[in-house]
């Protein structure tokens, strides 16, 4: 059984923007491929079954956080303008793609590896016949891109920053030092290896990836403080085993998370799920404490948990709940790990065990 996390209000995912008739009509065949919804001035919203707006900026401003993507069939010094009061950060800011109002050109605008804008242009490309105009320099000299890799193999940035060391080492074809023991990037795989910057990656031990003179990338579940040309890249690897006592408050149950956590030099960006006992499926703030780590929680029944053998069985928990342990059997059943990474810690209130999925490496 596996609770997920609620959707957003916002069901479509793309925002497409036109303001003149000839722009509306592909901005409506856009949106109607992408499962997006249209925004065009109020006397075409009707022709166009779109939703109206009053102006292009203020639609702009109201929406901007609540798309993933938007796409403007307009003039880029349109899109640049609307846009341009709400950008944060490319690791915060969504997808922006302009193109003309005959789909010749689809110019990936802002966000073009973490957000996935050059793939968005790619796509819109594809719906208009035109052609995709990407300006990332990796992706010009046909070079990985690490924020691009980071998300293709779901694993999560800590420090964005180093971004631009590493692809800047990449372009200038300087040798970039690896950490990534279960090769998670899959830079070592026999399709990697035979393109021609393979050679740029040197293949180390994170403490030599830490001692780098030059960029690095390190891939590891510890939460590093690194110099600020070493990449940190975190895998959704670890999973959380938890038990409570009914009423324990969300805040109560994430201090002990966090606690673990930072005792152990671990990533909260590298939690992957949460499990415990079908039991405590109702139970709110172990439901709260999920969402605000935004990960999944799964829970398993007494004839699931009592099949598994942990280091710390409990007679109080059998007598209790009926099975001889909750967080320790959880955290395995869900990882499918051999062995805990942190066996169980406890408050008074809940126990808290972690794990490691395993490489398939």
């Amino acid at each position: 059984m596996t609770a997920q996390l609620p959707d957003s209000s916002c069901t479509a995912q793309t925002a497409v923007y036109a303001v003149t008739g000839q722009g509306a009509e592909l901005g409506h065949r856009i949106a109607r491929k992408l499962g997006g919804q249209l925004f065009v001035p109020e006397r075409l919203a009707t022709r166009f079954d779109a939703s109206p707006m009053s102006g292009l900026m203020a639609c702009v401003a109201q929406n901007f956080s609540r798309f993933q993507q938007h796409v403007f069939v307009t003039a880029t010094g349109i899109a640049v303008r609307s846009i341009a009061p709400h950008l944060r950060s490319k690791q915060h800011d969504p997808a922006v793609v302009a193109l003309d109002q005959r789909g010749q050109h689809c110019i990936s605008l802002v966000s073009g590896h973490i957000g996935g804008a050059n793939d968005l242009a790619t796509t819109i490309a594809s719906i208009t016949g035109g052609q995709a105009v990407i300006t990332t320099a990796t992706d010009t000299e046909r070079l990985p891109s690490l924020d691009s890799l980071a998300l293709e193999h779901g694993t999560s940035i800590r420090n964005i920053s180093a971004v631009k060391h590493v692809n800047g080492a990449l372009l200038e074809s300087r040798t970039v030092a690896l950490s990534d023991p279960d090769n998670l990037l899959e830079l070592r795989s026999p399709r990697a290896a035979a393109q021609p910057w393979a050679k740029l990656f040197r293949h180390v031990s994170q403490h030599e990836a830490l001692n780098a003179q030059g960029p690095a990338v390190i891939v590891t579940v510890q939460a590093l403080e690194t110099p600020e040309q070493v990449l940190v890249l975190h895998p959704r690897t670890l999973v959380l085993g938890m038990g409570c006592r009914r009423g324990v408050p969300a805040a109560d149950l994430l201090a002990h998370v966090h606690r673990v956590l930072d005792e152990h030099g671990l990533a909260e960006q590298s939690l992957l799920g949460m499990a415990s006992i079908t039991a405590k499926s109702d139970e709110e703030g172990l439901l709260e404490c999920a969402r605000t780590l935004r990960v999944p929680i799964h829970f398993y029944n007494q004839e699931q948990l009592s099949a598994v053998s942990v280091p710390n069985p409990s007679e109080r928990v059998l007598e209790r709940m009926g099975v001889p342990s909750v967080c320790e059997a959880a955290a395995l059943i869900l990882s499918q790990a051999p062995s805990l990474l942190v066996p169980k810690t406890k408050t008074s209130n809940s126990t808290l065990a972690v794990a490691q999925v395993p490489s398939l490496s």
